[in-house]
């Protein structure tokens, strides 16, 4: 009986986390997705390097001061049937709290380009990206990540939107 139902537990678990190869393709434009914005990205592009290889390539510049509270939500939504299903996201009443969260996995790039210099960023601060990949492990991922997605950064500084596929290979 105990084998009966540790057997019975596997193949649920293995058959609901079907997991396949993907593949992350990243387009080239941001939308910018309100009239307000807080950082120009005119000089800044996603350039697709290769087959797999997505880079980030120029310069941002800040177009106002980002000091505390700074309110921010970030989600991702997936395109099903003509509409944008939300997927998952987060929401912060004070992002600058989190910048510097060795935990989160924007710690990184953004403690590289920052120097660990949290808020405020002053008005006219720029930027310099050179060639940085755009990393996002997609090798072995659930089956229903694959279709067409957006991911999108608002606040009340702005809104930036960019677009992807997960795709089965």
């Amino acid at each position: 009986m105990k084998n009966l139902l540790f057997s019975s537990l596997v193949i649920i678990t293995t058959t609901s986390q079907v997991l396949t190869t993907m593949k992350f393709i990243l387009d080239e434009k941001i939308e910018i997705c309100s009239e307000e914005h807080f950082v120009d990205i005119s000089k800044f592009e996603f350039i697709m390097v290769n087959d797999t290889t997505t880079v980030g390539n120029g310069l941002t510049k800040s177009l106002k001061e980002i000091k505390s509270p700074w309110k921010l939500q970030f989600y991702g939504e997936i395109h099903d049937r003509g509409t944008w299903i939300k997927k998952f996201g987060r929401k912060f009443d004070d992002f600058c709290k989190h910048i510097l969260n060795p935990t989160e996995f924007w710690y990184k790039p953004f403690n590289e380009k920052m120097k660990g210099k949290g808020c405020p960023y002053n008005e006219g601060m720029v930027t310099e990206i050179n060639n940085e990949i755009v990393y996002f492990d997609v090798s072995f991922m659930p089956f229903t990540f694959e279709g067409r997605w957006r991911f999108t950064i608002e606040g009340e500084l702005g809104c930036y939107r960019v677009y992807f596929d997960f795709v089965d290979i």
